[in-house]
């Protein structure tokens, strides 16, 4: 059948040269055609392009999420079935396959031994693996002292939960009234209470008169 149709488009361009002229513009149009469907698909796929497709994503990101709670207070309980820590945050986001969790501005409390230290920062991330508790940003935690309250202040605070201490990898500022200690590395242990820094560290006392 194709063969036919070029022997009849040939005889017909032979006989009558001024039809061939009405041939020559069907094959422009559908050239013409067949160019801008190709523009617009190329059109299409570069605007369909999204630049950040190439930005790298952090590793905790690419792990999909499995729950998230919202305006939550959860409790962790040590291995003798003690409450030792309280956590309260506005967004909590877990990973499965890590089993980590991201928490946002998070509200907390130690709770093992009285008095409590409690505290607050920017963000934090739980550990399931490590029973750590990461505190990241304008990290303040604080308890009572019959001397006065006292408290620690770092950008980076990690709290062992097994090892019962706080640890400031950076520089750290511990207070209490009338005293006021700086390091570049802090160790805190919980029970005993005492404390630790190293690198540069730097006090200042002042007498408190007594009322």
């Amino acid at each position: 059948m194709i063969m036919n149709a070029i022997s009849k488009v040939a005889a017909t361009e032979a006989a009558t040269p001024k039809q061939a002229h009405r041939v020559r513009p069907d094959r422009r149009f559908w050239l013409l055609a067949a160019t801008t469907v190709i523009l617009v698909l190329l059109s299409q796929w570069w605007l369909d392009r999204d630049p950040r497709s190439t930005t790298p994503i952090s590793s905790f990101s690419d792990t999909p999420v499995d729950y998230a709670l919202t305006d939550f207070s959860a409790e962790f309980y040590n291995a003798n079935g003690e409450l030792d820590l309280v956590v309260g945050s506005p967004r909590l986001e877990h990973r499965a396959d890590t089993r980590q969790a991201r928490v946002e501005r998070p509200e907390f409390s130690l709770t093992q031994h009285a008095p409590a230290w409690n505290g607050r920062a920017d963000s934090a991330r739980i550990d399931r693996n490590l029973e750590q508790l990461e505190l990241t940003g304008n990290v303040e935690i604080f308890s009572e002292h019959h001397e006065g309250e006292i408290r620690l202040e770092s950008a980076l605070l990690l709290y062992d939960r097994q090892l019962e201490t706080l640890r400031s990898p950076g520089p750290a500022r511990l207070s209490q009234p009338g005293t006021e200690l700086k390091g570049d590395t802090l160790t805190l242990w919980l029970q005993p209470q005492r404390a630790e820094l190293n690198q540069n560290v730097q006090g200042t006392y002042r007498r408190i008169a007594k009322p």
